[in-house]
């Protein structure tokens, strides 16, 4: 009996809080502009923190006066939104209540963007993704100019996650960040499709900061010594499903300083107790002493930071999407382990597909020593690739720019 009634009232306050959205939408200044920005995933990666600022500033640049946050505050690496409104009760708990409360909340805003980043296949947490996408359904149905910002698309996506980005009201307006992931969505999803890039292409270099500064040092001296200084990133979540491979990345991190090159160690994601970080430090205790000194780990900073840091060094080796584009998007050439066939398309954006850039982490793990003499090869050809990256970049950053046309 009580879930009956549960059953009658969940539509019923559903219903009232659409109705005082549509009359809050109604009453909206149509000479101003007002977004609520859905960020992918809770707070913690480097690349959604790039892909967030980016956002926040092309937006206050095209003129929006109220740029929001649907998540809680407290993250330092976000930009100064103009307000914050915690959703978390429903994007991860399912809370009708807060579903409610989010749908009034939407009468607020003439627009609304989801940062699409690798989510909305459902690969990491289909009921999250879903719930947020549903937002965006509730605002197009209002009336508002409702759109998921450039996203990557698996060749495998989550069913839930596919039926409910059908399902879609034809308003939404879908971006993809490279040409395979508009194929595959065109395809799936039997709708048309914007190409575009990835927003983190565009994230602003931030020089100004400690950790930059020290950054630029150690590559100057490593470079004096006639060193050629590589970044490397131990991505945890594919450590997580390939045995071997953390093991794998503390041997090609000991064939980098036999070789003579210095390393800068670069963390992509903190969440968890095994993150990027940690395997990182892990990797840099297996170095002897004496040459730790060819060694820098940058410390967790801003995606600003980062990508000007990259920009320093003549290679990046990683399994993170987002450090491969802060790296390429400052002119820095990244050879990549890929997963969930996400990478092959933003190589293809780039023009880098058929230079043997891409590894399987798997192959790695069970055959390092095979896949480092190949990262070595690669990596004498630095410079080239750094050339080709010169040539394509002013196409992709424009491309990168077309999520907010």
């Amino acid at each position: 009996m009580i879930q009956s009634l549960r059953n009658l009232v969940v539509p019923l306050y559903l219903a009232n809080a659409r109705r005082q959205a549509a009359a809050l939408y109604a009453s909206l200044d149509a000479t101003t502009r007002s977004i609520l920005v859905i960020p992918p995933t809770a707070a913690g990666s480097v690349g959604d923190a790039a892909m967030l600022w980016v956002a926040f500033d092309e937006l206050k640049l095209a003129g929006f006066e109220r740029v929001s946050y649907a998540g809680p505050g407290g993250w330092d690496a976000l930009p100064d939104f103009d307000s914050h409104h915690d959703m978390d009760a429903w994007f991860f708990s399912s809370r009708r209540s807060a579903l409610a409360q989010a749908i009034k909340l939407l009468g607020n805003f003439s627009h609304s963007m989801l940062v699409g980043a690798d989510c909305i296949d459902g690969t990491y947490n289909p009921g999250s993704i879903t719930r947020r996408m549903h937002l965006l359904d509730e605002h197009a149905r209002l009336g508002g100019d409702a759109r998921i910002l450039g996203s990557s698309f698996s060749d495998n996506p989550n069913r839930d996650a596919v039926s409910v980005l059908r399902e879609l009201h034809p308003r939404v307006v879908i971006n993809a960040r490279d040409p395979v992931s508009k194929s595959r969505m065109e395809q799936v999803l039997a709708r048309q499709i914007q190409q575009t890039a990835d927003m983190a292409f565009l994230t602003p270099e931030n020089s100004n900061l400690l950790e930059a500064g020290a950054v630029t040092s150690f590559v100057r001296e490593q470079r004096d010594q006639g060193r050629a200084v590589v970044g490397l990133n131990i991505c945890s979540t594919i450590a997580r499903t390939n045995p071997g491979y953390v093991e794998a990345n503390q041997k090609l991190l000991s064939r980098l300083i036999q070789a003579d090159y210095a390393v800068l160690l670069v963390p992509h994601d903190n969440r968890g107790t095994r993150n990027d970080a940690l395997l990182l430090a892990e990797a840099a205790k297996t170095v002897p002493p004496a040459l730790q000194g060819h060694l820098l780990a940058l410390p967790e900073t801003g995606p600003g930071t980062v990508k000007a840091s990259l920009g320093k060094v003549d290679a990046l080796i990683t399994g993170r999407m987002h450090a491969a584009i802060l790296a390429m998007g400052a002119g820095t050439p990244a050879i990549s382990f890929t997963y969930q066939g996400k990478f092959e398309g933003l190589y293809q954006l780039l023009d880098l597909e058929n230079e043997g850039l891409l590894f399987d982490p798997s192959h790695f793990a069970s055959s390092p020593e095979r896949i480092i003499e190949a990262i070595l090869d690669r990596l004498t050809r630095h410079q080239a690739y750094a050339r080709m990256l010169k040539k394509k970049l002013p196409t992709v950053l424009a491309k990168a720019r077309l999520n907010f046309s």
